[in-house]
């Protein structure tokens, strides 16, 4: 299952949508083995028949409003799906895709789809989040709407893009200086109402290999029996720094790069992790996110499917 979140145009702030991709029908087939010898040859090995898998794909596309009304398009008509989103999409293993403000993609594989990362002539063309590579500029467009509060669960999470808030509580991150000091972070937007928690209970919630370089999430990430971690942090090429604010729960310790004796990325990613005061004495948690009381873990760790299908699914309370 993919999970495509993505921005309405500055037209239309109404609504947020987001795409809910899935291989729906899957069936074997036997194709034929190579059990006989041509006129002339030799012969030398016997394939046998073997399974083949085939699958199709469908998409569902979906947006809700900041009062939580959910919508889904129908035969290229919106129609009602549920009167109030409870903030939580859950599936059993998937693949987070994030856009821009340029609606739902048509292509019905995500990866094919614009990202939410565009490049632009300098940082005074993007009013959104601005980031360097190589000499060039891009501008990161929002995937999370300033109203939207949203949790995503599964087992193993892939996450594939950039992830920010439309309303970022936080304007810079830490930096090193020449003399070793760290200036912190600037966080002075507290009453931001946006917020993302992805949340694996059983496995790893993992930057994917197609990652981009100097990445940001804006998101608690969660992995509660396993690790947060870069896929190709150890051999990979230098990819800048990892720009999260939010906060990350692990099990045990996930590695992101590794560093040179300068301090600078010898392979994967640089930290340049900002902790979200929001998040403090919680203030401000995602939906039905798990928190920590009394010397353990509370809140919603399972969940259950209500028949609305297409991965949304009502939290169960418990341990």
């Amino acid at each position: 299952l993919q999970i495509l979140q993505v921005g309405t145009p500055r037209t239309s702030t109404a609504h947020w949508l987001f795409g809910v991709y899935r291989v729906w029908s899957q069936a074997d087939s036997v194709s034929a083995g190579s059990h006989s010898c041509p006129r002339g040859y030799r012969w030398k090995a016997y394939h046998p028949p073997r399974k083949v898998k085939h699958g199709s794909w469908e998409t569902h596309s979906y947006r809700v409003d900041k009062n939580g009304r959910m919508e889904k398009l129908d035969g290229g008509t919106w129609v009602l799906y549920r009167e109030h989103f409870n903030g939580v999409i859950f599936s059993g293993w998937y693949h987070l895709y994030s856009a821009g403000n340029q609606g739902l993609p048509t292509a019905n594989r995500p990866w094919r789809t614009h990202g939410p990362r565009h490049k632009v002539r300098s940082a005074s063309d993007c009013q959104y989040t601005h980031t360097e590579w190589n000499g060039k500029h891009y501008c990161i467009e929002p995937s999370i709407a300033k109203f939207s509060r949203i949790t995503v669960a599964g087992h193993w999470i892939g996450i594939e893009r950039d992830i920010t808030y439309e309303d970022r509580p936080c304007s810079s991150a830490p930096s090193r200086n020449a003399d070793g000091t760290v200036t912190p972070a600037v966080c002075d937007h507290g009453e931001a109402d946006n917020i993302l928690g992805i949340y694996a209970d059983t496995s790893d919630i993992r930057i994917e290999k197609h990652a981009p370089p100097n990445m940001y999430i804006d998101a608690v990430l969660m992995a509660g029996k396993k690790r947060v971690y870069y896929r190709r942090w150890k051999s990979g090429h230098p990819m800048g720094d990892l720009h999260l604010t939010g906060g990350i729960i692990q099990n045990w310790y996930g590695r992101f790069g590794r560093l040179n004796p300068d301090l600078s990325v010898r392979s994967g990613y640089g930290r340049k992790f900002t902790y979200d005061p929001r998040l403090r004495d919680g203030t401000l948690t995602p939906p039905y996110f798990p928190t920590f009381g009394k010397g353990r873990w509370i809140g919603t760790a399972s969940f259950k499917g209500t028949g609305g299908g297409s991965g949304f699914w009502t939290p169960v309370e418990g341990n």
